[in-house]
């Protein structure tokens, strides 16, 4: 039998090719897979809803409306008239909500932010959301409402 001097040189090896190249096709697609899902990580309407009924404690003024949007790194506004700085279809964001502006005298309003790579950018599915806490003459928040845009 013949046998073979080592001589240090890495040995092409068709074993290790089969098991090495399938190896990192999957490592490389859950690599984009992830970063695909990624941006996809943002709010939606009944993640929302959701996050803003289980508040503890509940949402009752403009000063714990102000919290919520703080605790949930949305950035938000406050304004002293009940348009919420909103009009679109000659409405106002009280009448688009589905009541007047009767009593409602202030609005903090907060554009739904992506958790993902975006930092101030789009929620999921490309939109962006934004949210309205009413707070009437009395500083209690009497109803909140999520516009998608």
């Amino acid at each position: 039998m013949q046998e073979r001097a080592a001589t240090g040189r890495f040995r092409f090896s068709l074993r290790l090719l089969l098991i090495l190249v399938p190896v990192a096709g999957l490592m490389l697609g859950a690599a984009i897979r992830w970063m695909q899902r990624k941006p996809e990580r943002g709010w939606s309407v009944s993640e929302l809803e959701v996050a803003i009924r289980a508040a503890q404690p509940p949402i009752i003024n403009r000063q714990q409306a102000e919290e919520w949007f703080k605790a949930n790194r949305i950035d938000y506004q406050y304004f002293d008239d009940p348009t919420g700085a909103l009009r679109a279809e000659h409405r106002t964001a009280a009448q688009l909500a589905g009541f007047g502006s009767q009593n409602k005298k202030h609005v903090v309003r907060g554009k739904a932010a992506n958790v993902g790579f975006y930092p101030n950018g789009t929620a999921r599915h490309g939109e962006s959301y934004y949210i309205f806490f009413f707070i009437n003459s009395n500083g209690v928040c009497v109803r909140h409402w999520i516009y998608p845009f």
